[in-house]
């Protein structure tokens, strides 16, 4: 297993350059065109993962989240076009939402299915699913204490919850490639969209070659800031406590907040490239997110797996009918699953295969979700717990 820190990095910038490389080939042009470079992407470490070849969890991993993803956000959301980005703000809080809606639906559907199979504290492993898919697995550590369920059940559903995650994650990625069809079939309005695609081409018409002093500039006064978000983050107590909200958490919204902020001087940065800069972090964070993506926690408790893809299930099924109804394109359908199931990161990363210039939008989707990951499980306890009695 290559388990050194530089050459696990090595390796997956490796595949980046691989996977775009290969996209450029005439005779695998049709291949990219149905499976995206973003796809590949994610399944080339997972694969590996998988394979045994690279590990599924390392600090390498922890430290690219912590830091490379809020200076992406930041490179993004500071040369995009704040009124197009705001206002679609409230489609994504009722996607958010939505989201949460359809977890805690589908724990109560999914104690109805599985019930004969799970143990008799299987009401406990989907609350704990539930806290882990709705805030965070440190959200999930606060209901064990609530419901005072067993360590070894926690180990499971924890493995389950990050494994199931990432699978999806993989599936919405790859449908990000027919989004124009699923569009057409949700019958989604692309006005307030619009906007934010004729500012993506301007910006490509602005943009200046990459010149070695720009890089520097925005490399060094990025990741400076970057660390100082951090250091802010972990120096407020009151919003420490995992319940509520994490430095991670807090430095994404911070980092996305300043970017709003800087955007007045939005053309300065278009035109050094930090749009390209900051999608390119986005892109080897996806190769991150495919190589944690360990599937053996699969199939060590079968009914709690069965169990979590129908929670998936009714999830994908309200935000479906959510998006039919609000006439929303797939991307919010996409953003506002994983804002729930994986966070801020994932969400994140999930915009990448569908409209880059809306992962600060999808981040702060999944950055906020903890508000809800309050009050969800609580919810599935009370339900559950009754219907176990009964």
């Amino acid at each position: 297993m290559i388990d050194g820190t530089m050459e696990i990095l090595a390796v997956l910038m490796a595949v980046a350059v691989l996977v775009y490389w290969l996209s450029e080939v005439a005779i695998l042009r049709g291949l990219f065109a149905l499976l995206p470079p973003v796809f590949w992407l994610f399944s080339i470490p997972a694969l590996l993962t998988n394979l045994g070849l690279l590990p599924a969890s390392s600090s390498l991993y922890l430290w690219m989240t912590s830091y490379l993803l809020p200076v992406a956000l930041f490179l993004l959301v500071v040369s995009i076009n704040v009124p197009s980005l705001l206002r679609v703000g409230g489609s994504a809080l009722i996607m958010m939402v939505g989201g949460a809606v359809g977890v805690v639906a589908g724990a109560v559907v999914a104690f109805f299915s599985v019930n004969g199979g799970l143990p008799d504290n299987g009401w406990q492993g989907l609350t704990l699913l539930s806290a882990a898919w709705t805030g965070s697995s440190a959200n999930m550590l606060a209901v064990q204490g609530r419901i005072a369920s067993e360590p070894d059940l926690l180990y499971g559903v924890l493995g389950v919850s990050v494994a199931l995650s990432h699978v999806v994650l993989g599936l919405l990625i790859l449908l990000g490639n027919q989004q124009m069809r699923l569009d057409g079939w949700l019958r989604a309005d692309w006005q307030p969209l619009e906007a934010l695609a004729a500012d993506m081409e301007a910006q490509r018409q602005t943009q200046r070659p990459l010149a070695t002093r720009d890089i520097m500039i925005m490399l060094a006064g990025t990741f400076s800031l970057c660390i100082l978000l951090r250091g802010i983050a972990q120096t407020i107590p009151a919003l420490n406590d995992p319940v509520l909200l994490t430095p991670s958490a807090l430095t994404i919204i911070l980092a996305v907040v300043l970017g709003l902020f800087l955007s007045r001087k939005r053309t300065r940065f278009e035109q050094l490239g930090a749009p390209n800069l900051g999608y390119a972090m986005l892109l080897l964070l996806v190769t991150v997110a495919g190589a944690q993506a360990d599937l053996s926690a699969i199939a060590s408790t079968p009914a709690l797996v069965f169990g979590a893809i129908i929670v998936v299930l009714v999830q994908m099924t309200v935000l479906i009918l959510l998006a039919y109804a609000l006439k929303l394109p797939f991307f919010f359908v996409a953003a506002g699953s994983m804002a729930n199931l994986g966070g801020g990161v994932t969400a994140s990363l999930t915009a990448t295969a569908y409209l880059p210039p809306l992962a600060p939008l999808a981040a702060l989707m999944g950055a906020f979700s903890f508000l809800l990951g309050m009050v969800a499980p609580l919810i599935v306890s009370a339900v559950l717990s009754g219907m176990a009695a009964g």
